[in-house]
């Protein structure tokens, strides 16, 4: 290996090749191991998250496929296990899968293989999947899950409900987080009265309640389960937001494009399709943005951050604010303009909430109706109220 002053030249490091599972995998335990001295003293200061990720990444084989061989099938939790059979079972009835024991079982859906003395373990798919919360740490001290509510965000409340991987009253791993998470998510989103092709059936999905489901399972299955600050999922009266450890292993437009697919996590995305959770061939992503288009909803956001190891994709469900400038004649000669998320009429009156509907419309660039609009708008919906007169009161933020 060579390499020059560390502030002023590129340093050129040879690294033996990674041959296994196995061998990647050590890769955090050599970096902590050689901490402090000689050149991972270098690699340091660079950020060693960085480098370990590139050696986790650099192999064309999923890792989580791997046995993890310091933990047992103790480590896995049995109630997680019998709620994902009894899913699977609802999902294909006839598969054969259903015909093995639990310990066999858990072999053919990649949750547990043998380790190379022949003794089954839990692979890191089935440890993240279905693992007693105190082993996942043990094994990756990083992980954590985190649902947050901010629909009723105030100064002091930053959230009104949440789940998170450490509460202790649950599992605390990501095939439970995923299934209760999902209900809160799509809890609000329309469910329009819409039979199946038979005629007889109710059709209780749409598009955007898919998108929803998709970016969750995204965010889990790509994240770098060693990487910093863990799954974070955040719910808003607007929008979500998706935010994982981990960059993409595709370039974005890509994705976007769809038909590409590698996920970090192939053995969890595998188990997630036993039970009909998950988009195949790389569709998820071009689902949220084809589905945000016909919905009319702005385009999704994808954003990538190299410095914190961090991706974070926000979806939007509701459509932009409309300003209607009707001419008392007739509302056939109605136009409509667009004004943007009411989120900035929020933002304006936290500031100063004795502004009139008058200097409202001067800062957004709209007319005193439009003002009128999104005030009323917001009214209706509880998350604003005055106070006084309109002159001299003054604007409360409730939510």
């Amino acid at each position: 290996m060579a390499f020059g002053p560390f502030d002023h030249d590129l340093a050129a490091i040879a690294l033996p090749p990674l041959l296994g599972n196995g061998d990647v995998f050590a890769a955090r335990k050599i970096i902590a191991r050689h901490r402090g001295g000689g050149v991972f003293d270098v690699l340091d200061r660079a950020g060693s998250h960085h480098f370990a990720a590139m050696l986790r990444d650099q192999t064309a084989l999923s890792l989580d496929f791997a046995p993890v061989e310091e933990k047992t099938l103790d480590s896995l939790d049995e109630d997680s296990i019998s709620a994902f059979r009894n899913r699977f079972q609802s999902a294909k009835p006839n598969h054969v899968f259903l015909r093995y024991d639990e310990e066999d079982f858990l072999r053919q859906i990649k949750a547990a293989a043998n380790d190379k003395d022949g003794k089954i373990r839990p692979t890191h798919a089935g440890l993240l999947m279905f693992g007693k919360w105190q082993e996942i740490v043990d094994f990756y001290p990083a992980f954590f899950l985190d649902y947050q509510d901010h629909r009723e965000e105030t100064p002091t409340v930053r959230w009104t409900d949440r789940i998170y991987s450490n509460e202790g009253n649950w599992s605390g791993n990501v095939c439970d987080f995923y299934f209760r998470v999902v209900p809160k998510l799509v809890a609000d989103l329309p469910l329009p009265f819409k039979m199946k092709e038979d005629g007889v059936t109710r059709d209780d999905d749409t598009d955007l309640r898919k998108s929803v489901r998709e970016a969750l399972t995204n965010a889990l299955v790509n994240a770098d389960y060693d990487g910093r600050m863990g799954v974070v999922v955040k719910k808003y009266h607007d929008r979500f937001v998706f935010e994982n450890p981990g960059l993409f292993r595709i370039p974005v437009k890509d994705a976007i494009k769809g038909g590409l697919s590698d996920p970090r996590n192939l053995a969890m995305m595998s188990i997630f399709n036993l039970v009909n959770v998950g988009e195949k061939q790389g569709g998820g992503i071009p689902l949220m943005f084809e589905t945000a288009k016909g919905e009319g909803f702005p385009e999704p956001m994808i954003e990538t951050r190299s410095d914190l190891g961090r991706t974070t994709i926000t979806l939007f469900v509701s459509k932009p604010f409309t300003t209607q400038n009707t001419t008392q004649n007739t509302a056939q000669n109605t136009t409509q303009k667009e004004i943007g998320n009411p989120e900035r009429t929020l933002l304006l009156l936290k500031e100063n909430p004795s502004m009139t509907r008058a200097e409202i419309a001067k800062s957004l660039g709209i007319t005193p109706d439009g003002a009128k609009f999104i005030i009323d708008s917001l009214k209706a919906q509880g998350r604003i109220k005055r106070e006084g007169s309109d002159r001299k009161g003054k604007w409360i933020i409730l939510k």
